[in-house]
């Protein structure tokens, strides 16, 4: 029998149990990713790679598939937010470091005439 159908097998209180267990390990992955600077930088990247905060519309098919991106970041960021209320701070401070990291890479690059 596969994992995914023996866990239907568990009695009430062991399923309540197993998704306990699951909860805890993803409030536990949200907070190692939210807690590494690369890991925010992900986010960050997730975010405006994906149509987060802005339109999908392109007048064609394409349209479909951009929105299907953005809602999967659109869930996976309830996720995270429902997982740790740091979420939003965090998110916060992953543009930010982004923005300065964008802004020094073009400074160097500037700088050595390239």
């Amino acid at each position: 029998m596969s994992k995914e159908k023996s866990r239907f097998a568990l009695s009430g209180a062991a399923m309540a149990r197993y998704e306990a267990e699951l909860e805890r390990l993803d409030k536990e992955a949200f907070a190692f990713v939210l807690e590494d600077r690369r890991g925010r930088w992900l986010l960050s990247m997730l975010q405006a790679e994906n149509f987060r905060n802005r339109s999908t519309f392109t007048n064609d098919a394409e349209t479909y598939f951009n929105e299907g991106r953005r809602v999967a970041v659109l869930k996976f960021f309830d996720k995270a937010r429902e997982a740790d209320k740091r979420f939003s701070q965090l998110l916060l401070l992953a543009e930010t470091e982004r923005q300065a990291v964008a802004e020094d890479l073009v400074e160097s690059l500037k700088n050595n005439g390239q």
